[in-house]
């Protein structure tokens, strides 16, 4: 955690995709406005970090206890399932079916109709290429 200070008023979560893929999400907390040399400026806690696939505010929020602790973990991963957790489906998926979301690569564990939430644990599960590949040359 750092403290920052801003001559504009600091927001509880504020993200931005990256370019290279994921989102980089700043948190704040104890957020306040406070004057200095008669200026008013904004000092609060932050913690910054990314995760994987495109989040929005709203998801961020919802999980901001969470995201803030792993920022603060020393060389915390990021999970491609915490990004994919609660993202709404485009498409009907049956069970079985890969899908690729925001880089990472998820195994539809039980059918997932489109608008319907993809949820870590209900329907998907994390899985890598190496596996898949595995798996294949098992059969």
């Amino acid at each position: 955690m750092e403290q920052v200070r801003s001559s504009v008023e600091i927001r509880p979560v504020h993200v931005e995709p990256r370019i290279g893929g994921g989102t980089s999400v700043w948190l704040h907390r104890n957020i306040r406005k406070v004057t200095e040399d008669g200026q008013d400026i904004w000092v609060a806690d932050m913690a910054h970090g990314t995760v994987d696939g495109t989040v929005t505010e709203a998801w961020a929020s919802a999980r901001f206890a969470e995201l803030w602790e792993r920022f603060e973990a020393p060389d915390a991963p990021t999970s491609p399932l915490a990004a994919v957790d609660g993202e709404t489906a485009t498409a009907n998926h049956a069970a079985g079916t890969l899908l690729v979301v925001g880089g990472g690569l998820y195994r539809v564990t039980s059918p997932i109709a489109a608008g319907e939430r993809i949820e870590a644990g209900r329907n998907v599960s994390a899985t890598t290429v190496a596996d898949e590949l595995a798996a294949i040359a098992a059969k």
